[in-house]
């Protein structure tokens, strides 16, 4: 099991992948959608070896 200070560092590390996405996005005039940067956040957790469900905002169709 992870300890904090791991934990902490992927969770990071996943805020940096969502954060990036979206001034990519920004400085391409691009459309953004909120999945994507959940999208992005998520694999950076889903390599670190989280697969929990979590809240998030799914690329799912209603």
């Amino acid at each position: 099991m992870a300890d904090e200070t791991e934990i902490f560092s992927i969770v990071r590390e996943a805020q940096q992948a969502a954060a990036q996405l979206v001034k990519e996005r920004m400085k391409e005039k691009r459309p953004l959608m909120g999945w994507e940067v959940d999208q992005a956040a998520r694999e950076v957790l889903q390599r670190a070896g989280d697969h929990g469900p979590g809240t998030h905002m799914d690329n799912y169709k209603f």
